[in-house]
């Protein structure tokens, strides 16, 4: 009798189907983070692109999903799942944990002839530069708790609901077991421009490190500090106006016929 072979756990949930000449912005969240943290991108970006939130396993509609606690994996995955054909135009996005996986993800597609277009990248530093996440593996879940909502991505609301840290604190463990996974040695590249965004009171890391992804760049760098910490003054909104004047110069909407 053959063993059935197990299927493959799917990375994320399908994306909205882009219409022509609308490319795909691929949107990856924070760790403990689901595809709530993009609410607003949908209706704010124009129609130069498609918003195309992911949902990692073990958050938002696929709680019941073990995480991924591999970052390699999560973004070979992703690539497998949802990189376009090579030579179509897509864009892709990350904040924090959410920005190590959309490198990774954008260095495999490019090691592959997909290159994205643009990738965008939120409130990280190169990782073979500092870890974000190394530290917190070793905290116990108070301490992990108090350090999330530190940041300013929880309300103080969920971190005091004993359901939601019952569901969260699993992935909040995964998440950061899988960003503290991936150390390169040293830059990789990843085939296009980069453009990185850091807030002025980051206390994750040195605010300066974000100028040390250009080093994966190609054909073009730019670096913007916001005002705010971690998750800027007002969220991912605040990344609104600086990426969708970048998408609209690099994806002009198509003119009505």
């Amino acid at each position: 009798m053959t063993e059935a072979v197990p299927a493959r756990r799917s990375a994320a949930l399908p994306c909205r189907t882009p219409v022509e000449g609308s490319p795909p912005l691929f949107l990856l969240p924070a760790a403990g983070g689901s595809t709530t943290l993009y609410r607003d991108w949908p209706d704010a970006l124009g129609p130069g692109v498609t918003p195309c939130p992911v949902e990692p396993p073990g958050r938002g509609r696929r709680m019941a999903t073990p995480p991924f606690t591999d970052l390699a994996e999560l973004a070979g995955a992703l690539d497998e799942e949802l990189t376009p054909p090579a030579g179509s135009p897509w864009a892709l996005l990350g904040h924090s944990m959410g920005a190590l996986a959309a490198v990774a993800w954008a260095a495999r597609a490019h090691r592959r002839g997909r290159s994205p277009s643009v990738l965008y990248l939120s409130a990280a530093a190169p990782p073979w530069l500092h870890s974000t996440a190394e530290p917190l593996v070793h905290l116990d879940d108070d301490g992990l708790w108090r350090h999330m909502l530190g940041l300013g991505g929880l309300s103080a609301e969920v971190a005091g609901n004993d359901t939601a840290r019952r569901l969260l604190t699993p992935l909040m463990r995964a998440d950061v077991r899988a960003a503290a996974s991936w150390r390169p040695a040293a830059a990789v590249a990843v085939g296009c421009p980069v453009v990185a965004f850091v807030g002025a009171r980051e206390t994750e890391f040195q605010p300066s490190l974000a100028l040390e992804w250009r080093s994966v760049a190609t054909g073009g760098f730019a670096a913007h500090v916001l005002p705010g910490g971690h998750f800027y003054r007002h969220g991912l909104t605040d990344l609104l106006p600086v990426v969708s004047a970048d998408l609209i110069r690099r994806f002009p909407p198509a003119e009505p016929s």
